[in-house]
């Protein structure tokens, strides 16, 4: 499946829309508040999707990702020489994520396989990248990951 990622740019937190390959918004994801450090993503209608929980005080930036207080993953930023991300799934298995993260052209890997792609050159306006999940079951995974990259990089430019 196809989506689309837009972040709205004046707003007080985190605010991103998600949309289908039509550009009809489907999701959205948001900031809770100033002081926690949690982004829910949900359906227009209200309906929790995945929340993003960032850990403060860790070496490596963090997020974990829950559905109803349940665990889905870990999302960490590994520290190399070029930076990529690891997934670590609650039922076992990582994903690798790595490729340019500034620019949105990334991708999903398990075991070698794509599993997603991030790219800006999937969509002509500049503030909308796009996303493709090439298996469902990661649909949540994927896209609770690239909110939480989106974030840290936000965070980073605000501390540039």
């Amino acid at each position: 499946m196809r989506y689309q990622i837009r972040q709205r740019l004046l707003t007080f937190t985190a605010h991103y829309d998600i949309a289908n390959e039509a550009g009809e918004p489907i999701l959205e994801a948001v900031r809770e508040s100033w002081f926690r450090p949690q982004i829910v993503i949900r359906s227009k209608n209200g309906v929790e999707l995945a929340c993003l929980r960032q850990k403060l005080l860790t070496w490596r930036p963090r997020f974990d990702i829950t559905r109803e207080g349940l665990p889905l993953a870990t999302v960490v930023r590994r520290m190399t020489l070029k930076p990529y991300f690891t997934v670590d799934l609650a039922e076992g298995g990582r994903l690798e994520v790595a490729g340019s993260f500034w620019e949105h052209n990334y991708q999903f890997t398990e075991g070698g396989r794509v599993i997603a792609e991030v790219s800006s050159k999937m969509w002509s306006l500049r503030d909308v990248y796009g996303v493709e999940v090439l298996e469902a079951e990661y649909d949540a995974i994927v896209l609770a990951t690239v909110i939480a990259i989106a974030a840290l990089n936000a965070q980073s430019k605000q501390s540039s």
